[in-house]
C-alpha cells in the first residue's frame, strides 16, 4: 500500500500513524515514573497555569468534568497536586502542583525526552535534528489551532467555558 500526501500540507497517513506510535513510546516512558499520559498532561498544564480551576483543566485537556475530577483526585491522593479554595472566591477550587508534583513532572519530562532521544539515535544525526524541529513545529501548529478554536467559540458564545466540548486540537 502506498501512503500518499494529502493536499498542500504534505501530511500522510504514515505521519498520522507515527503520532500514535510516538504517543505509545511516551506512555511507556511515563510508566517508568508512574504516570499515565493524561496525568502527565494535567501536570504539564498546571506547571504553566497556576491556580487552575477544574473547568479550565477539563476544557484544555478536552475531557469532561467528571473525568478531570477523577484524574485530579488520583494526583491529589499521590500528593502531586494540591486542591484548595480560591482566595478571592472561596466557592471556586484551584489546583496547583506541589513540590513533589514538580519533581515528578521533571522526571517525566526526562523520561519522555530520553525515549525520544533513544528513538532519534536510530536516525542520521541531521535527520534527528530535522525530526525534532518538526515536532516543535507541530507544537506551534497545535497552539495556533487551539487559539483559533477558542477564538471561534468565544465569537459564537462569549460565555462559553468549553468544558466537555470536543475539539481535536486542544
Amino acid at each position: 500500500m502506498v501512503i500518499e500526501s494529502k493536499g498542500e500540507t504534505g501530511v500522510t497517513v504514515g505521519a498520522a500513524r507515527t503520532i500514535a506510535r510516538l504517543a505509545k513510546a511516551a506512555e511507556v516512558a511515563l510508566g517508568t515514573v508512574e504516570l499515565s499520559l493524561p496525568q502527565y498532561r494535567v501536570l504539564v498544564f498546571l506547571s504553566t497555569h497556576d491556580a487552575a480551576a477544574a473547568s479550565a483543566l477539563a476544557a484544555r485537556l478536552d475531557v469532561t468534568r467528571p473525568t478531570i475530577t477523577a484524574l485530579v483526585d488520583g494526583l491529589v491522593a499521590r500528593r502531586l497536586v494540591q486542591r484548595r479554595p480560591a482566595t478571592v472566591d472561596r466557592r471556586r477550587v484551584e489546583h496547583r502542583l506541589t513540590a513533589e508534583g514538580e519533581r515528578r513532572l521533571a522526571a517525566a519530562d526526562d523520561a519522555v525526552t530520553g525515549a525520544l532521544t533513544s528513538i532519534a539515535g536510530h536516525l542520521d544525526p541531521d535527520d534527528a535534528v530535522r525530526a525534532t524541529d518538526g515536532l516543535e513545529r507541530w507544537g506551534e501548529g497545535l497552539s495556533r489551532a487551539r487559539s483559533a478554536y477558542w477564538n471561534d467559540v468565544i465569537d459564537r458564545d462569549p460565555n462559553a467555558s468549553g468544558a466537555g466540548t470536543s475539539a481535536r486540537t486542544r
